[in-house]
């Protein structure tokens, strides 16, 4: 943080800094219950996709606690509920229809080279 506070000419070691109350986040707000069930069947939220322990807004450290603890209950809460699902009837243009989206990443041939892209954000 000091150096990018450098790069605009500001020095967070020997200036002043002002601070002002703010909300940090604005978290999601999936209503769930303990084990991360929504009213929607097959869907489960946890973390900062739900309205969790947290509310609306947290410090930057709880997010990584909520979505461990919470991420981990809801996991075996889904695991859980599919050992008692039978799949579904299906159509085989569904597989077809959902591998034509996947793969559109690749066949791109404009617009920015996403790889690129996060080999430069990596730096």
């Amino acid at each position: 943080m000091r150096d990018r506070c450098l790069s605009i000419g500001f020095d967070l070691a020997r200036e002043k800094v002002e601070v002002c109350p703010t909300a940090h986040f604005h978290m999601g707000g999936i209503r769930i219950d303990r084990d991360g069930f929504t009213d929607l069947e097959g869907l489960f939220a946890a973390g900062e996709d739900a309205s969790g322990v947290h509310g609306a807004n947290r410090l930057g450290g709880n997010g990584v606690a909520e979505s461990t603890v919470y991420g981990a209950r809801v996991g075996d809460a889904v695991v859980n509920w599919v050992r008692n699902r039978k799949p579904g009837e299906y159509r085989p243009e569904q597989i077809t229809e959902a591998k034509t989206t996947a793969n559109q990443f690749f066949q791109r041939t404009g617009g920015e080279d996403a790889w690129r892209l996060r080999a430069n954000w990596a730096r």
